[in-house]
């Protein structure tokens, strides 16, 4: 009887684990079931198909009709428009991308120069709204004729407006878009004509900004970009030319009083905004490259050409920012009274800047290149030669430490009032033709220290190249900072001791990025 009681759960154990087995090897066979993820929706401008694939692609209002939070959805190349408010309207979080070949088959593959991807609002709408919480990217487009009006709402951002979204914008271009809504009577202002970004964190990555404007009844802010009390921003690589706003024809920034932003920009250059080359009479205040405030900002690889202001701030101002600069040009800006440069209620570094050939032109208050108010600044390795102005730098209950600095060719090279204090070390005054007519005049305190007079030699400062030639006066005449590369990210020191200047000479030819407009990055 035991044996047979023994013999039967072998049976019924051996069979369990035979069934078990089974069980296993049809599981490891089958096809793995797989948690909801993306969909990949395909369009062409003209396409007919009902289910989005790459194979039978549908138009862009049905993708996003049928499209779900997280999906991508692929554009062909052509032009896609819109007879509503906008060309694209969305509440999800997605990415779109532009530049698809329009392959029926095979892997996608993507290039949106070759295969432009066009989001045109025909001068009639806004291009692209979107409205969080969401987080979107958008890469490979082309946003272009953008317009809002009194009549539209919200009234900003005529190519894109963002409202707590985290966004990415790569590769794109923002053209032609513009607000306008000066026929509107009330206390209303107008942001970002080419972009309005209100809230949520941004990126900016190979982006350019052309010919966009912002124009207003009271006040208007952003050309070609405006982004208020983000969580953060990072702009790099891109190019802000030819946009025209009241305030900050290029780029406008505000974060909030009480908490800073973290505020990212490099290899950005701002070229020619603020002088009227878009649709319409408005344009050009103040701020003709950048308005930043409220941030803790690193601006690097920055470059400001040929901008200009109507009365003050030509090419970029920080209101209560902390941070530093570093790699800089601001050269050939045009304002009434501040040609280049604003710091105020800032803890600011400026390091390896060339500030030269701006243009202040008030002929009844001091103009200068350069205003500290309110201010902590240190500059370390600049060049600031040959600016039209009362005076190069202008202090006001500031206090300033200057080292390594060539400071030049001006009526006055540093104006100190009272309340203020101004430091110089190693700083080259120039000699000659580059002597300045008074070295600094001053109501508060100066010092300066090692002073050094003689011939900057710079390379071809009237084409604006602020180089410095082997024969330079400022060779080997300064002291270790803690800077270990110069302006174009060149060894420093390059000899016994560092170049003063933002240039340290080397026994070679050197392609000089700000003053050839070129894609931003190479």
């Amino acid at each position: 009887m035991n044996r047979r009681i023994s013999l039967r759960l072998t049976i019924m154990v051996g069979t369990f684990l035979l069934t078990m087995m089974m069980w296993l090897f049809l599981l490891n066979r089958m096809p793995p079931v797989m948690a909801n993820g993306p969909n990949s929706l395909f369009v062409k401008v003209n396409g007919g198909g009902n289910a989005c694939s790459q194979t039978n692609p549908c138009e862009l209002a049905a993708a996003l009709a049928r499209a779900r939070d997280g999906d991508i959805i692929y554009l062909a190349e052509g032009a896609y428009t819109d007879v509503g408010e906008a060309v694209i309207s969305t509440t999800l979080s997605i990415t779109m991308y532009g530049g698809w070949d329009g392959s029926p088959t095979g892997p996608v593959v993507r290039n949106p120069e070759a295969y432009p991807t066009i989001l045109d609002g025909e001068g009639q709408r806004r291009v692209v709204y979107l409205q969080g919480p969401s987080s979107v990217v958008l890469d490979g487009f082309t946003i272009t004729n953008g317009k809002v009006s009194s009549a539209s709402s919200p009234w900003q951002g005529a190519g894109l407006y963002a409202k707590n979204v985290d966004l990415t914008l790569r590769n794109m271009t923002f053209s032609n878009n513009i607000l306008d809504t000066f026929d509107k009577h009330g206390p209303w202002l107008g942001y970002g004509g080419g972009a309005h970004v209100e809230g949520g964190a941004l990126v900016v990555d190979h982006v350019t900004f052309s010919r966009n404007k912002a124009w207003s009844q009271i006040d208007s802010l952003g050309g070609g970009l405006s982004v208020i009390e983000p969580t953060s921003v990072q702009v790099s690589n891109s190019i802000f030319q030819e946009n025209d706003a009241w305030h900050g024809s290029g780029f406008y920034a505000k974060g909030k009083a009480m908490d800073p932003i973290p505020f990212t920009m490099t290899n950005t250059i701002f070229k020619d905004n603020g002088w009227g080359f878009t649709e319409g009479k408005g344009y050009g205040g103040y701020d003709g490259g950048a308005y930043i405030a409220y941030a803790q900002a690193l601006l690097e690889n920055v470059h400001f050409q040929h901008n200009r202001t109507f009365n003050d701030r030509g090419a970029l101002s920080l209101h209560l920012v902390e941070g530093r600069i570093d790699r800089a040009t601001f050269v050939e800006n045009h304002s009434r009274l501040i040609s280049a440069l604003y710091i105020e209620k800032s803890q600011i570094q400026v390091a390896n800047a060339i500030i030269a050939n701006n243009r202040s032109i008030s002929a009844v208050e001091e103009s200068v290149a350069i205003k500290i108010q309110s201010s902590q600044t240190t500059f370390l390795h600049a060049s600031i030669a040959n600016n039209e102005a009362t005076a190069g730098l202008l202090l006001q209950n500031a206090s300033v430490a200057i080292t390594n600095t060539i400071l030049v060719s001006h009526t006055v090279g540093i104006s100190v009032t009272a309340g203020s204090t101004a430091t110089l070390d190693h700083t080259l005054w120039g000699a000659g033709a580059w002597a300045n007519g008074k070295d600094w005049s001053s109501d508060g305190e100066v010092t300066s220290l090692h002073d050094l007079r003689g011939d900057p030699a710079f390379v071809d400062p009237f084409a604006g190249d602020f180089h410095i030639r082997k024969d330079s006066a400022a060779r080997d005449a300064g002291i270790d900072v803690g800077l270990h590369t110069d302006i174009d990210g060149g060894p420093r020191p390059f000899g016994p001791a560092p170049d003063i200047g933002a240039d340290e000479w080397l026994p070679r030819e050197r392609f000089y990025i700000p003053y050839v407009l070129k894609d931003a990055g190479e």
